[in-house]
This record gives structure tokens, C-alpha cells and sequence, in this order.
């Protein structure tokens, strides 16, 4: 995460590129993680009140976190796209080589 800190900050398209992977990677994750397991028992488990758990499957709030997850991602994507105008279209940086 340095990296990729320091990297954005410098304007380094690797990074961006990177950062892009992560983000790729953590939407796909967390997309199929929430789809394959029972959210009911994972509240459970995590010490939850049986009954708040109940309502809330019976309110439909199970589905709507599966279906949540891979939007919470789509405004990282807009920013990513949107500070790619910033960055140089090749690995040079102010007309030095990287």
C-alpha cells in the first residue's frame, strides 16, 4: 500500500495499474464471498441477536448486502477513471525514463 501511495502521488501509471488490480480483485472477492456463504449463520456466529438477525433476513437485508458489495465498488472505479486524465500515457515522468 506504500507503493501504491507514493506511486499515485508521484503520477506513476504502474501504480495506477496496480491500484486497478487490487480494486479488480477486492470487487471479485468480496462478490463471490458474499454470494457463498450464508449470511444468517455468519451473523450468527459473530455474536448477533438471533431474532435481529431473523428480521432482518425476513426484511430482505441478506439480498440486498450480495447485491451492495459489487456496487460499493463502482466509485472506486469512476475515481480511478477519473484521475487517469492526470497521469502520463507511458512510463516516462517529465521526459525521464523510468
Amino acid at each position: 500500500m506504500l507503493y501504491l501511495g507514493r506511486g499515485l502521488y508521484r503520477l506513476q501509471i504502474d501504480a495506477w495499474r496496480l491500484l486497478l488490480a487490487v480494486i479488480v480483485i477486492m470487487a471479485i472477492s468480496g462478490t463471490i464471498t458474499f454470494w457463498r456463504i450464508d449470511l444468517v449463520t455468519m451473523y450468527t456466529s459473530m455474536g448477533v441477536d438471533s431474532h435481529v438477525v431473523t428480521a432482518a433476513a425476513k426484511m430482505g437485508q441478506m439480498n440486498f448486502l450480495r447485491w451492495m458489495t459489487p456496487i460499493w465498488f463502482l466509485p472506486w472505479f469512476g475515481w480511478l477513471l477519473f484521475v487517469r486524465r492526470y497521469f502520463p500515457k507511458s512510463s516516462t515522468t517529465a521526459g525521464v525514463s523510468v
